[in-house]
């Protein structure tokens, strides 16, 4: 660790002293803003940015609180343009922490905006929520770039230390994301009310109206916070215990993890006097400033793990062993991303999008949309990751995927899992608070169909193996259909069938351009197993499915007119032209056409259907 000498030399102490003071600032605006909500403040100033269309507002009670907010939102939007200009004209600023720079004045755009938005509509709960959750990762990514401008030129002396910090910085992580995840049902709890759906006193804790099972959806809103606290109380004490066993040269880690857990502790007591002092302002905003500060050491925490982990050894001899330790978080961010396979979940998003349009017969609302986007991106990028984590052994022996993460080693198999598990469990909260349970059902079952009954079961035993797994792609339109309409019709299912009879082609157009890659992994694709001849037959009769399921849809769907027939008949015979070329010239360019071209067919065909269906 570096002495104090050493960091007042440090180039970066003044983005060290800009984001120490940018933390401070934005902890205290999370507590104001908390003291804005529980005193009912937060339309005390009916516009925005002024109030009352004044610089200086009247002089009352809440018009004070919520001002007094909005000049603090001030203060650190302008510190951090202060860090923007800083980190730009300095030559001596490391790429990660003004990249990490960046990214917080991007989150602080997003926040002003939902600040803005906040006023404007009048205080709605799913915009209150957000507006906290954005402003807790600025607070993380502030303590970050702190931690980093910290000690730029700390180095590990000890491979083996660098190795056991690994699983420490895992569960620290992890720790730190259940944490985010309290803090926002907390926020759900209170912006949904039901704060006070348990009662107050006595009765309301540790029990909900004197019971521990729930009535309706308020106290079970309620009760799943709670239960929330119970289920990370294990994880904190494991980082505590991880901590206590690291190496007593890293003090801070120690001090920190013990400081972790006593907030947390602290946090819980007092969110239970919250109810018993009939909810309090000061139990409820000191309820959540510690909880912040929970948050804010966790990450403090994990970065200083991830340090450890990327810093290059001292001994040039131990250097060759380290295994790319010295991978920037950039670097690990990037790999993580790569993990929920960007463009699949790009066509599914849309897919699902335009589901929800159909069903609506025009735009649904931004809370239906952003419901569908954020839950389908958590929910397809979950599926991905736990994929990726469960054929490695497949993905290193075909040159297509052999530089995934998991498979070349920048990634964990335990670790992809974990990312998969989490961001399934995260769309599941989504979809089910921002649309409703059936959409949540049906995007679960998308990533069940995909993990369990494709990947792990048909993939490797049979032929029919996309034909079936193609359920899994298919169901996206019925999610967004669901969170529309909450029910389930033959118009939906026609989705449904359009996009599961159009992924057998379009897989086995690629599994024709790959046939050595699933020769050698030992996939029954059907060119290895049937014969490429079969297979471009069967491509051309699916292409005939195709055009017979769009004029049943036609026909049975009034809402469906010109627009539709006309695109559809269009698209699926180019399809189909594009199939009979391939069965002609028996060639690698004639399969990536059609493999190209399928990609354009379904984003032309529901196209058409949303025109249709918003005209």
């Amino acid at each position: 660790m570096s002495n104090d000498s050493n960091n007042v030399a440090n180039p970066e102490s003044t983005l060290y002293f800009l984001s120490g003071a940018a933390s401070i600032i934005a902890l205290l605006l999370i507590s104001l803003g908390s003291f804005v909500r529980v005193t009912g403040s937060g339309l005390a100033c009916p516009d925005w940015p002024l109030c009352y269309g004044q610089i200086i507002p009247p002089l009352e009670y809440h018009v004070l609180i919520e001002y007094s907010h909005r000049l603090t939102a001030a203060l650190l939007s302008l510190i951090i343009l202060l860090m923007v200009i800083f980190v730009t004209i300095s030559k001596s600023i490391r790429r990660i922490t003004r990249n990490l720079t960046y990214i917080t004045a991007v989150f602080l755009l997003i926040q002003i905006i939902l600040g803005a938005v906040t006023v404007i509509r009048e205080l709605p709960p799913e915009i209150v929520a957000i507006h906290l959750g954005n402003a807790q990762i600025i607070f993380g990514l502030l303590v970050t770039i702190l931690v980093y401008s910290r000690s730029p030129q700390e180095t590990i002396d000890i491979v083996s230390e660098v190795r056991a910090t690994s699983y420490f910085t895992n569960v620290s992580i992890l720790t730190a994301i259940s944490i985010l995840l309290l803090i926002m049902s907390g926020s759900l709890v209170v912006g949904s009310s039901s704060v006070v759906a348990c009662g107050s006193g006595l009765t309301a804790w540790p029990l909900c109206n004197g019971s521990i099972f729930p009535i309706d959806v308020n106290t079970a809103i309620n009760l799943g916070h709670r239960f929330l606290v119970i289920i990370i109380l294990p994880l904190m004490i494991w980082l505590y215990t991880l901590g206590r066993s690291t190496d007593d040269r890293n003090q801070r880690l120690i001090k920190l993890t013990v400081m972790a857990l006593t907030l947390y502790i602290i946090q819980a007591g007092v969110g239970a006097l919250v109810p018993l002092t009939s909810f309090s302002t000061v139990s409820r905003v000191l309820h959540i400033t510690l909880a912040t500060m929970t948050w804010g050491t966790l990450v403090c925490i994990s970065v200083i793990a991830l340090q450890r982990n990327q810093r290059i050894p001292a001994s040039s001899a131990e250097i060759g062993n380290s295994n790319g330790s010295d991978r920037s978080l950039i670097e690990i961010i990037k790999d993580y991303s790569l993990l929920t396979k960007p463009r699949v979940m790009t066509l599914l998003l849309f897919s699902a999008y335009a589901g929800a349009v159909f069903a609506s017969r025009g735009i649904p609302d931004w809370v239906t949309t952003l419901a569908i986007l954020l839950g389908g991106s958590l929910a397809s990028g979950g599926a991905g990751a736990i994929n990726q984590s469960i054929e490695d052994d497949i993905d290193v022996s075909m040159r297509r995927t052999r530089q995934r993460a998991v498979a070349s080693g920048r990634v964990s198999k335990k670790n992809a899992l974990l990312f998969g598990l989490l961001l399934n469990g995260l769309a599941f909260i989504v979809f089910l608070y921002g649309a409703n349970l059936m959409a949540a059902f049906f995007a679960m079952l998308g990533s069940v169909i995909y993990i369990f009954i494709y990947t792990l079961w048909l993939k490797k035993t049979t032929v029919q193996n996309i034909v079936i797994g193609g359920a899994a792609g298919a169901l996206p339109p019925v999610v967004g259909w669901t969170a529309v309409t909450n029910s389930l019709n033959i118009e939906a299912l026609f989705l449904f069938a359009i996009v599961f009879f159009w992924t057998p082609p379009h897989f086995w157009a690629l599994s024709l351009l790959m046939k050595e890659d699933y020769e050698k992994a030992n996939i029954p694709m059907m060119p290895v197993i049937i014969g490429e001849t079969a297979t471009r037959y069967s491509i051309f009769l699916y292409t005939l499915i195709l055009l017979v399921l769009c004029l049943m849809f036609y026909m049975y769907t009034a809402v469906l007119g010109a627009i539709f027939i006309v695109s559809s008949i269009t698209l699926t015979a180019i399809f189909s032209y594009y199939s009979i070329q391939l069965m002609r010239l028996k060639n690698r360019g004639a399969a990536l056409r059609l493999y190209k071209f399928s990609l354009l067919y379904l984003f032309l065909l529901l196209t058409a259907v949303m025109v249709d269906g918003v005209w």
